[in-house]
């Protein structure tokens, strides 16, 4: 029986490579994940500049994944596996967490 669940992922661009972070997650990145069978939705935010835990504050962005599936393990393995695929490349010039 399928269950749902929400992934939670903080990410980071690499200081001066923000705008291209930004194109690459909203318009490459969200699609091919959201083309991964039992993903239902995906949203990112900018984390707000103030928070309960005093500063520094280590990301800037929080996005959460909705997924549907019987084996969330194997999921989370495709998600992944798709971020070394030729169609959704991670650049070095931003970390991610998650």
């Amino acid at each position: 029986m399928s269950a749902r669940f929400v992934i939670a992922v903080l990410t980071n661009p690499k200081p001066g490579q923000e705008a291209e972070f930004n194109d690459w997650y909203d318009n490459r990145h969200i699609p091919n994940v959201l083309a991964i069978p039992g993903v239902l939705s995906a949203q990112r935010y900018d984390l707000a500049p103030v928070q309960r835990m005093d500063p520094p504050h280590p990301y800037g962005y929080f996005a959460f994944y909705e997924v549907e599936t019987e084996d969330l393990a194997a999921l989370i393995e495709d998600m992944r596996g798709t971020r070394r695929h030729a169609l959704m490349p991670i650049s070095t010039r931003w970390t991610l967490n998650g």
